[in-house]
């Protein structure tokens, strides 16, 4: 085939907007070499280009993670109903802990609940890296469909520019030579670089359509990557939210229940020492009695008498000073108490 002369191509200012510097330069060098009277060639031209928009197409469906977005549902589902049960249990326990205990009632009813999140911990943390990753692929696919939408649009504007030069330089040579000389070889030659011209001009349009069907495919990836997005957060909301807070509350329950428990044991414990207490009073009142009934029925003096008085009065006078000075100290206890109980509350209350 004889060479022919590189003529620089004139695009349109749409063109010019629409391409990049480095688009417009892949242009020029790409329409130089399109050679419209090369069936083969034609027919080869942009197909690297519709190959990777048809491999796109099989990799989406196969990306739609069908099967795991089943695995999503039951697991949230799961979860829903153990929040559920949750709810039913700490409602009914009232009722229910006079006839079994309350805290063997709650271990029993959240032992399944944390057997179950146990069990689908390692499938939840799949499956939020899953789609973490699909959805980093998703971004991938965006990017590599955007490139291949921009190499159609270049093989287009090529082939547009490529083909306005070739009718109106090649096939206008070919038809004023048919014109004058009137051979049938050269009218033939004019009219089958026409039909090669048409045949080039059908191939852009499917070129075109190509390309539209690339540019159609990004708001349908961004699509996808929102409804995986979607999921993620609906995996990590159950993960770092909706799973803590349930087990948080079974602790809760299962504390507060404890405690109810070691109130009433404090409370068994007090009385046990105040009926002791009360005890040891009536015994050591019952033992003064008697000694005193033993002195009366001894031999004594009168000297012994006064003695014993004054004894008795000196006991007295220190006795009260010692019930005195124990009623302060126990004031000056419960004025502290009082303080600490404060400072305890506003604390809590901090």
């Amino acid at each position: 085939m004889e060479e022919r002369e590189l003529i620089p191509v004139e695009l349109d200012d749409a063109d010019r907007t629409e391409l990049t510097p480095e688009e417009e330069a892949r242009l020029q060098a790409l329409a130089q070499q399109i050679r419209i009277d090369d069936s083969e060639y034609v027919a080869s031209y942009g197909a690297d280009a519709q190959d990777e928009v048809r491999g796109a197409a099989i990799a989406a469906l196969g990306n739609t993670r069908i099967g795991e977005i089943d695995s999503v549902n039951k697991l949230v589902n799961g979860i829903d109903k153990r929040v559920r049960d949750f709810k039913a249990v700490a409602q009914a326990r009232k009722i229910l802990s006079v006839v079994i205990g309350e805290a063997k009632y709650l271990r029993r009813k959240f032992q399944p609940v944390r057997k179950y999140i146990e069990t689908n911990e390692a499938e939840l943390d799949r499956l939020v890296l899953l789609f973490g990753a699909d959805i980093a692929c998703d971004d991938n696919r965006y990017e590599a469909n955007r490139k291949t939408s921009r190499k159609l649009l270049v093989y287009v504007r090529a082939g547009r520019a490529a083909l306005k030069n070739a009718r109106e330089t090649t096939l206008e040579q070919l038809k004023a030579k048919a014109a004058q000389t009137g051979a049938r070889d050269d009218i033939q030659a004019a009219a089958r670089f026409e039909d090669q011209c048409n045949a080039f001009e059908f191939h852009l349009a499917d070129l075109e359509k190509s390309r539209t069907v690339a540019f159609l495919r990004g708001p349908q990836i961004d699509m996808q990557k929102k409804s995986k997005s979607a999921v993620q957060s609906t995996l990590n909301n159950m993960k770092y939210q909706s799973i803590p807070i349930l087990l948080d509350g079974m602790a809760a329950a299962l504390g507060l229940s404890h405690l109810r428990r070691g109130i009433q044991l404090a409370d068994k414990t007090r009385q046990a020492t105040d009926s002791m207490i009360q005890t040891v009073a009536e015994l050591t009142g019952q033992g003064a009695i008697e000694a005193a009934e033993a002195r009366g029925r001894g031999v004594f003096s009168l000297e012994a008498v006064v003695s014993a008085v004054n004894t008795y009065i000196a006991d007295s006078v220190k006795y009260k000073a010692v019930v005195t000075q124990n009623l302060e100290r126990a004031r000056g206890a419960s004025v502290e108490l009082a303080k600490l109980e404060e400072r305890l509350s506003a604390s809590l209350l901090g």
